[in-house]
């Protein structure tokens, strides 16, 4: 993700040895836009109960090879 823009790595101001991930301009954008193009299954989803979405992920899962 920082590879491609869309985090980057800040320095905690409390622990120079620790670093914050802060998402960039980018990576906001590109993240209202998927928002955006995932609106079309928000009212298909939400009719389904909670078994359902469950059965649901994990065929896409399966699906994804994960």
């Amino acid at each position: 993700l920082e590879t491609r823009g869309l985090l980057e790595r800040q320095p905690d101001p409390g622990d120079r040895r620790v670093k914050i991930l802060a998402i960039t301009d980018t990576g906001r954008e590109m993240a209202a836009d998927l928002l955006d193009r995932l609106r079309f299954a928000r009212e298909p989803l939400a009719a389904l109960d909670e078994n359902q979405r469950r059965d649901l992920r994990d065929l896409l899962q399966l699906m994804a090879g994960l």
